[in-house]
C-alpha cells in the first residue's frame, strides 16, 4: 500500500511538474558585436553522436539544401530524407537570430558570403538521483520545488565564414554545455527526459538550446575580436566580383 501511494505522489510530482512554460524567445541574446560584419548567407548542419557498439554516428540535416543523412562517422551528405526534432530547429533559429540581430549588419537583398554552422550534438544526460531525496522524503520536498530530474546536454559548434568567391575567411569552434530542471512550480516537464534524436519534450528543448547559447557566445566572442579583419576581406571579395 505504501509503494502504491508514494508511486501515486510521484507520477502527480511528473505531472504537474514544469510549471515553467518553454518559451524559445526567452533564450535569445541581445548583446550584438562592435562592428558588425555585412549580411551572410546562412547554413546550417545538425549531427547527433550516438554509440552503436564501437562506432560513432551522425544525425546530420542541412537547413539550406533540405538534405538529410544518418551515417558512419564523418561528414558526407546525401539526399536521404528524415525528419529532425524540434530541439534541431530551436538550434537553428538561436543561429539565425545571431547572425541577423547581433552579428550581421541588417539583411537586405545582397549577400557578401556565406557562413556555415555545424552542431554536433555529444551527450545528451538525465540525472535520476534526484530521486533518492525525493523518495527519501515521501516526494513531499518535490511539492517544495525540490527537482524531480534533470538533463544535460553537451554540444560542439563549428563556424565557418567565407567570401563570395567561396574562399575560406575565417573558422571558430567552441563548446557549449546546457543543464535544465523539471520541478513542481519552477522547472520543465520531466517526462520524455534522456532520450536523443527526436526528444521535443520541454525539459530537453531547455537544456539543448542552453548549450548552443553557450557555444555561440563563445564564438561571437571570437568573432568580435576578427569583426575588422572578416569586414574587410568580405568587402573586398565583393567589390572585385560585382567590378565595384
Amino acid at each position: 500500500m505504501k509503494t502504491i501511494c508514494r508511486m501515486a505522489i510521484f507520477i502527480i510530482c511528473l505531472v504537474f511538474s514544469g510549471c515553467a512554460t518553454y518559451d524559445l524567445k526567452s533564450f535569445y541574446s541581445d548583446q550584438t558585436i562592435d562592428n558588425k560584419i555585412p549580411p551572410l548567407e546562412i547554413e546550417k548542419k545538425f549531427g547527433v553522436k550516438l554509440e552503436s557498439g564501437p562506432k560513432t554516428y551522425f544525425y546530420e540535416h542541412n537547413s539550406m539544401t533540405g538534405q538529410t543523412t544518418f551515417h558512419e562517422a564523418g561528414f558526407k551528405w546525401t539526399n536521404e530524407d528524415k525528419t529532425y526534432s524540434n530541439r534541431i530547429e530551436d538550434a537553428f533559429k538561436i543561429v539565425d537570430k545571431e547572425f541577423e540581430n547581433n552579428i550581421c549588419e541588417n539583411f537586405v537583398d545582397k549577400f557578401y558570403g556565406k557562413v556555415t554552422c555545424i552542431i554536433i550534438n555529444d551527450d545528451n544526460t538525465a540525472n535520476g538521483w534526484w530521486l533518492i531525496p525525493s523518495v527519501a522524503s515521501l516526494f513531499t520536498i518535490n511539492f517544495l520545488g525540490f527537482p524531480v530530474a534533470s538533463q544535460s546536454t553537451d554540444v560542439e559548434v563549428y563556424l565557418q565564414i567565407y567570401d563570395c568567391e567561396d574562399n575560406l575567411v575565417s573558422k571558430y569552434s567552441a563548446s557549449g554545455e546546457g543543464i535544465a530542471y523539471s520541478a513542481m512550480y519552477w522547472g520543465y516537464s520531466a517526462i520524455g527526459a534522456g532520450r536523443t534524436v527526436g526528444d521535443d519534450m520541454s525539459i530537453s528543448r531547455a537544456a539543448h538550446v542552453k548549450a548552443v547559447v553557450s557555444a555561440l557566445e563563445k564564438i561571437k566572442e571570437q568573432i568580435k575580436n576578427d569583426a575588422l579583419i572578416i569586414r574587410q576581406r568580405l568587402i573586398t571579395a565583393y567589390k572585385k566580383q560585382c567590378g565595384q
